[in-house]
């Protein structure tokens, strides 16, 4: 028979076992004492403050775990007690993540703007990438009103040998990478003396073309993105159906995509303090 005392003690066994196997404790490839934490951080996401006992009740952790886990958060700033209510709120070392993850996306918006503009102006689709391996990631593009227009898709790998974008990307990256992109190509028009030399002058000029080489009746000028460190890390195009261009379109399109890189450039620079080009790529955005 089953009294008050053993009922209440199964009663809260069963709770236990219950918030063990929702926080993956049963699973040994995770690592329990990271679940643990991450448990406690994410009851910061309804409440401002919370004290020892509330997140040992809402996660059902043993109230000395939380203690110890609480205290370590504490000693590395991402938590921080208050002195009036001695509860604990999200310390500055969180606000940083989260800062430069807010960051690293807010200047795709800011690239954006003057993709807009651009499209506005010359009415031909301006495209924005970065490099991923032996690709280009496309993470936005603003559409030409004309019916007629290129019709590449966001969050697509595309070769980077053979697209402007890429290889206006390549042109400051080391020579090694790119002759070991080289190797794996078996159709490729250009030899590795031709191709360096191209990329050298796109460097020089600070502007790369390719005529119908990756899409049949498109032509493409592509030019870099610098950010405040000095880095390259993306690149602007515009893709130009041939029936629209002529020699002189040709040249104020190359100046217009000048002037924007320059204008999104500046903005990188005095905008953001670090651009993640490196989470953005894994994350293949859209």
């Amino acid at each position: 028979m089953e009294t008050e005392a053993s009922g209440t003690a199964n009663k809260e066994e069963k709770k236990t076992r219950t918030a063990k196997e929702q926080s993956g404790e049963r699973d040994s490839s995770f690592s329990k004492s990271i679940l643990k934490t991450l448990s406690i951080l994410e009851q910061f996401s309804q409440a401002d403050e919370l004290g020892i006992l509330e997140i040992s009740q809402n996660t059902g952790i043993p109230a000395s775990t939380v203690q110890r886990i609480v205290n370590t958060l504490v000693m590395k700033q991402y938590l921080v007690q208050n002195p009036h209510t001695l509860k604990y709120q999200l310390g500055i070392a969180f606000f940083n993540i989260s800062s430069r993850y807010s960051n690293s996306r807010d200047w795709v918006e800011v690239a954006k703007a003057h993709m807009e503009e651009q499209v506005q102006r010359t009415q031909e689709t301006v495209n924005l990438a970065i490099l991923q391996g032996e690709n280009v990631i496309y993470l936005a593009k603003v559409d030409s009103p004309q019916i007629l227009r290129p019709n590449f898709s966001v969050g697509t790998p595309y070769p980077a040998l053979r697209t402007a974008l890429g290889r206006c990307l390549l042109s400051y990256q080391p020579w090694s990478k790119v002759e070991a992109l080289l190797a794996t190509q078996t159709d490729f028009k250009y030899d590795a003396d031709s191709f360096q030399a191209m990329l050298e002058e796109g460097k020089r000029r600070g502007f790369v073309t390719e005529d119908e080489e990756f899409q049949l009746g498109l032509f493409c000028i592509a030019a870099p993105l610098w950010d405040a460190d000095g880095r390259v890390v993306a690149a602007i195009s515009t893709s130009i159906p041939k029936i629209r261009l002529d020699e002189e379109k040709k040249t104020i399109m190359i100046e217009q995509m000048q002037e924007t890189a320059s204008k999104i450039s500046l903005d990188f620079k005095t905008r953001f303090e670090y651009i993640d080009v490196e989470r953005l790529a894994r994350e293949k955005m859209v």
